[in-house]
C-alpha cells in the first residue's frame, strides 16, 4: 500500500496542511493523519474524493496492493463517472446527398443546366 507515502508527498509538494487536506475531502484531521500513517484506509467514496482533491496524485488503486482490489476500485470509479456524466447519444449518420449532380461550393455550373 503506497497511498500513505503518496498522501504525504502530495501535501509536502503542495504545501497543504493536514487540516486543509482533510477539509477538502470532508474528514477530520485525525482521520487524514491515520491515513498518512497507514493506520487506516479510506472507504471507496473517500478514496475517490482524495484522488480528485490531489488531482490524481493519490489514485484510488494506491490504497491496495491486491490487483483484484485495484481493478474493482477503478471499475467502481469509472461506473460512477459514467452514471454522473453519461455520454451523449451518438449523432445520426449524415443524410444522403440529394440525387442529381453534385456541385462543389463555388464551382460553376454548366450552362443550360438547372440546379
Amino acid at each position: 500500500m503506497k497511498a500513505p507515502v503518496l498522501l504525504k508527498r502530495w501535501r509536502d509538494q503542495t504545501g497543504t496542511s493536514q487540516s486543509a487536506a482533510a477539509e477538502a475531502v470532508d474528514v477530520r484531521q485525525a482521520t487524514w493523519c491515520a491515513w498518512e500513517a497507514g493506520k487506516a484506509a479510506p472507504h471507496l467514496e473517500q478514496a475517490i474524493k482524495i484522488e480528485a482533491a490531489t488531482n490524481g496524485a493519490v489514485p484510488i488503486e494506491s490504497w491496495s496492493d491486491d490487483p483484484a482490489v485495484q481493478t474493482a476500485m477503478r471499475q467502481a470509479l469509472e461506473r460512477r463517472a459514467s452514471e454522473q456524466y453519461p455520454r451523449p447519444p451518438s449523432s445520426p449518420p449524415p443524410a444522403d446527398e440529394p440525387s442529381g449532380e453534385h456541385v462543389s461550393p463555388g464551382a460553376e455550373q454548366p450552362t443550360g443546366t438547372a440546379s
